[in-house]
């Protein structure tokens, strides 16, 4: 099908993932089926949710009609699931993007990692066409996974001409890959930690954080929703607030 969805701006990643606090990535809650309810998901909200694959494109949906404007819907192939994309992947994605104009595309990206799973060709594939309908149909941005393939991503990501903003989930980069990407003004450019990871961070991740502004980074549960606490999450803002109230 052709998008005709009108082209607008770069965006501030604030416009996306939400403020700090809350869950900047999440994935399906383990029970897909019934209405998702309300009362028990409602407090880990806002968040931005990822599908995986075809498959989780359809839940996804009914739990941003569900929840509204505080779920930010991200469909995409993830590289774990590349080899499992149906023929008309394409197509799908587009249709579910036209259908929720604030969604994203995500979770995408590459991992060596599952190269023996989805060989290296495959990912890159899929990866690069999925930026393209990210450009085609003008999404507010991109939702990244990359493990040990960071110069292929970078590459990649750095070669398209109309990326409004890319958000790297679960960063795992240094610091030099983090500051180098924050100063790019092609792309806006956010990135996301583990919950756990920044509640009790170690010196590299340290590192890394005060090597980008506040405002790239988020926090997230890279978990089905509901799965992980609501004190995680804010003990983890407070460590963020406590890493650059140092800097200042």
């Amino acid at each position: 099908m052709t998008l005709t969805r009108k082209k607008s701006r770069k965006m501030n990643a604030r416009e996306i993932f939400f403020e700090p606090g809350s869950d900047a990535h999440a994935h399906l809650p383990e029970e897909r089926g019934g209405d998702f309810p309300a009362p028990a998901l409602a407090e880990f909200l806002p968040a931005a949710i990822c599908a995986a694959c075809e498959a989780d494109f359809a839940p996804l949906k009914k739990i941003r009609k569900r929840f509204g404007a505080r779920v930010v819907p991200a469909f995409g192939i993830h590289p774990w699931f590349a080899h499992t994309r149906s023929e008309n992947w394409r197509e799908n994605l587009e249709n579910a993007l036209a259908e929720i104009p604030s969604a994203v595309v995500g979770e995408i990206g590459l991992d060596k990692n599952r190269e023996n799973v989805c060989a290296r060709e495959e990912q890159f594939s899929v990866f690069e066409e999925q930026l393209e309908i990210a450009e085609t149909c003008h999404v507010a941005g991109v939702v990244v996974h990359c493990v040990g393939r960071w110069g292929d991503a970078i590459r990649v990501l750095c070669a398209r001409k109309n990326l409004r903003a890319v958000h790297f989930h679960r960063f795992f980069g240094s610091a030099e890959i983090a500051s180098a990407l924050a100063r790019r003004d092609d792309f806006f450019t956010t990135f996301s930690f583990s919950m756990h990871e920044l509640a009790r961070p170690n010196a590299e991740l340290i590192r890394v954080l005060r090597a980008v502004p506040r405002e790239r980074v988020f926090a997230e549960s890279d978990a089905p929703l509901g799965a992980r606490s609501r004190e995680l999450a804010l003990a983890a803002a407070e460590k963020l607030a406590e890493i650059y109230e140092e800097i200042l």
